[in-house]
């Protein structure tokens, strides 16, 4: 079996990173380059055995989801993830990382602070645009600290029946008091807007005021993270509820050189124009620019065995661009 120094060195970085994603992905690459050489057998093993190790690491999930599948109560507001994203696959601004490694420290060495009666910050507010690695952010902390990663689905949350809201909410802080983890309340703004704008309703305010209440009330050692893209939107009494607020930004030229570097590194024989491509990057987020990279390599596979230019990345950018102003 043949195997490339690039795809070597993707191994490595992955493996000592604990980045199962481009692990995976790499060795599902060798799979087709051995497919292709007609190599089948070892094509086959190799996507196979990538199935197994995935298939386990979902099962490990069990311990976790029997807390969620004995409370009927919970069932449909509360989704559990086990993320495997380290601190290293996000590309973020040095300030945003720096803050948020400073919360995994805190909570790395909690009994420490405890000492002198201080304690770590556990609920946070992170705001941004869209795709600029908040939930992303959430699941490294979870991933990081060793702890699950629970999504509170707030469609099913915000009934609309009357004073089903705020028992929803009652539940689920229920849950956050009694079991350690990372919860991620996505699109916050849907509970926490403000609550003297014209188009409110008494219920928002009832909604907006037990949030508060539960959240100032809550006596956890677990991390409550709540993102929004529209700050402007949540109601100002939130911010003393919080213990920081982190801003989400989009990325910088170094930025974006950075993370494609980084996707690129398992390509062979790719060379990029780097002013060109970036310049085709503003006003997009991290997340919008990864699935232009995904769309533009799908092409280069297709069409130049493989071989990722500067025009292949430039125009699925501008199509992912074209895609936004629509």
């Amino acid at each position: 079996m043949a195997i490339s120094a690039s795809q070597v060195l993707a191994l490595v970085e992955s493996h000592a990173e604990g980045d199962d994603h481009r692990f995976y992905t790499t060795v599902l690459q060798m799979a087709a380059k051995e497919a292709r050489a007609g190599h089948n057998k070892i094509a086959q093993d190799l996507s196979d055995k990538v199935k197994k190790y995935q298939f386990k690491k979902k099962v490990h999930t069990n311990r976790y989801e029997q807390g969620l599948s004995t409370d009927k109560d919970l069932q449909g507001l509360i989704e559990l993830y086990l993320p495997h994203h380290r601190m290293s696959e996000l590309f973020l601004n040095n300030q945003t990382k720096t803050r948020l490694n400073l919360i995994i420290k805190e909570h790395r060495q909690k009994d420490n602070l405890k000492k002198y009666e201080l304690s770590p910050r556990k609920k946070l507010l992170f705001v941004g645009p869209p795709g600029t690695g908040k939930t992303l952010s959430a699941s490294v902390l979870a991933s990081e600290l060793r702890l699950p990663l629970y999504k509170i689905v707030l469609e099913s949350v915000i009934s609309k029946y009357m004073g089903d809201t705020a028992t929803h909410l009652k539940t689920i802080f229920n849950f956050i008091n009694h079991n350690h983890g990372v919860y991620l309340f996505d699109e916050f703004d849907a509970i926490g807007s403000n609550r003297t704008a014209k188009n409110d309703v008494g219920e928002s305010r009832r909604i907006l005021n037990s949030f508060l209440i539960l959240l100032e009330q809550l006596q956890s050692e677990s991390i409550v993270v709540a993102a929004t893209n529209h700050p402007q939107l949540l109601d100002s009494a939130l911010n003393r509820r919080f213990d920081d607020i982190i801003s989400f930004e989009l990325p910088t030229f170094d930025e974006v050189k950075s993370y494609l570097e980084n996707r690129i590194s398992i390509f062979p024989d790719t060379k990029l124009d780097w002013k060109t491509v970036v310049g085709f990057t503003s006003n997009l987020s991290l997340g919008d620019i990864e699935k232009a990279f995904d769309d533009g390599a799908k092409d280069a596979i297709f069409n130049n065995q493989g071989i990722i230019t500067t025009e292949y990345i430039c125009n699925s950018l501008r199509r992912r661009k074209e895609n936004k102003m629509e």
